[in-house]
């Protein structure tokens, strides 16, 4: 089973032959792969050691979720990274595909979208892979086909008869259409008229609930957990904060990650007086 150890930061050095020294860097650490016999897994690490300290890439959850599920398929259905037969269903990639990925995601286990997320991943470490001759590749034996897709050209609310051409690969995973229940569909006017009219004859933590999401994107877990410790009180100046979010400051975020969000002053001050006020300490003094 592939598993990961989070690494220590640390040193590298190298020749610097125009100015004749050695020059030494300094690197951050990453969650590092290995094999369940402690063996490590050079091209995975590789590729992540380059999305952490090249690309700089401040948040490589989805990275490190994505290759290492990959190489945990590789690894159960004894398939080599690099070696793509010419046959295209048996190649691993198409296996991971088709055979894992859209398996879980029909079975509810993963939403297409995560599927799609992995997928991405893997298209880009064999990306990278080629381009930096880590792996070497021809007609027959690479691991995906590039194509060509045209997306229509959005602009002012109306779709036109221009497109541009953006490069895709057939491993893509589009997500299964969604019924009118489940798809994410504006409110119309009357349905909002509706909903503030509700809103207004709620308490003022629900409002503020309702407001993080609204105005400043939160997911509902989020909106629930946002600390008071976020809370300031804003100055007259003061048009808009941005506040960092995570499990650090006491967020339950996605899968743990850190972000940062836009509140306006508006909300900011509404929260500060809810913060301040009386009805919060009795609503504490009965919790306490």
């Amino acid at each position: 089973m592939v598993f990961s150890i989070k690494s220590p930061d640390y040193k590298s050095c190298f020749y610097d032959p125009f100015n004749k020294k050695i020059v030494e860097i300094n690197s951050k650490g990453f969650e590092t792969l290995y094999f369940e016999n402690g063996q490590y897994i050079q091209p995975a690490n590789q590729w992540l050691n380059y999305l952490v300290n090249v690309k700089k890439v401040k948040d490589v959850s989805v990275a490190v979720r994505g290759i290492k599920r990959y190489w945990r398929f590789l690894e159960n259905n004894n398939l080599s990274w690099d070696n793509f037969p010419r046959q295209k269903s048996i190649k691993p990639t198409y296996l991971y595909r088709n055979l894992n990925l859209l398996k879980a995601a029909k079975s509810n286990e993963i939403k297409f979208s995560t599927a799609s997320l992995y997928m991405n991943q893997v298209i880009q470490f064999y990306a990278w892979a080629i381009h930096n001759q880590i792996l070497t590749i021809n007609e027959d034996n690479a691991p995906f086909e590039s194509e060509i897709v045209k997306v229509p050209y959005w602009a002012r609310g109306n779709y036109s008869n221009k497109s541009y051409a953006v490069k895709s690969t057939d491993l893509k995973i589009k997500s299964s259409k969604l019924s009118e229940e489940q798809s994410l569909n504006p409110l119309s006017k009357d349905e909002l008229n509706y909903y503030f009219s509700a809103l207004s004859s709620s308490n003022e933590s629900f409002k503020i609930h309702q407001l993080l999401q609204i105005q400043c994107g939160l997911r509902i877990e989020e909106a629930c957990t946002f600390t008071a410790e976020l809370v300031v009180k804003p100055s007259f100046s003061d048009k808009r904060f941005e506040v960092e979010i995570g499990p650090h400051k006491g967020v339950h975020t996605k899968f743990g990650s850190i972000r940062k969000v836009e509140i306006p002053s508006s909300l900011m001050m509404r929260m500060y007086k809810y913060l301040v006020s009386e009805r919060r300490h009795q609503l504490l003094e009965k919790i306490f």
